[in-house]
């Protein structure tokens, strides 16, 4: 109704994030879960960045870099995604099944030590 284009995004599912990581120029994996959800485990090189601190990472970040967005089961990453894009970020990519499909997938992942 506004007169806004619609845009859309290309998700990428566990095979296709993890060609793109392992490609020459892999894209930042940015992971929009809170801290609480970080703390059982990470997927190794992701950059924690929780959604309601999008914005303000996103104002010092470099928007020619390719991105993929992962949270814990996907809807968030949408999200994210979308306020990139929204932040003239020009290659992003909501991955799908987020932290749950990599873990079940049985790769590895990145958790804290034992205090």
């Amino acid at each position: 109704r506004s007169g806004s284009p619609v845009a859309t995004l290309d998700r990428a599912d566990l095979a296709e994030v993890r060609r793109r990581l392992a490609g020459r120029r892999p894209p930042r994996l940015v992971d929009v879960r809170g801290a609480g959800e970080r703390e059982v485990g990470v997927i190794p090189g992701s950059i924690g960045v929780a959604l309601g601190d999008l914005v303000d990472w996103a104002a010092a970040a470099s928007r020619e870099d390719p991105v993929i967005v992962q949270c814990h089961a996907g809807s968030r990453a949408v999200i994210g995604a979308s306020v990139l894009v929204g932040r003239g970020f020009a290659n992003v990519t909501p991955m799908t099944g987020g932290y749950d499909a990599w873990t079940a997938a049985g790769l590895p992942v990145l958790t804290p030590a034992p205090s």
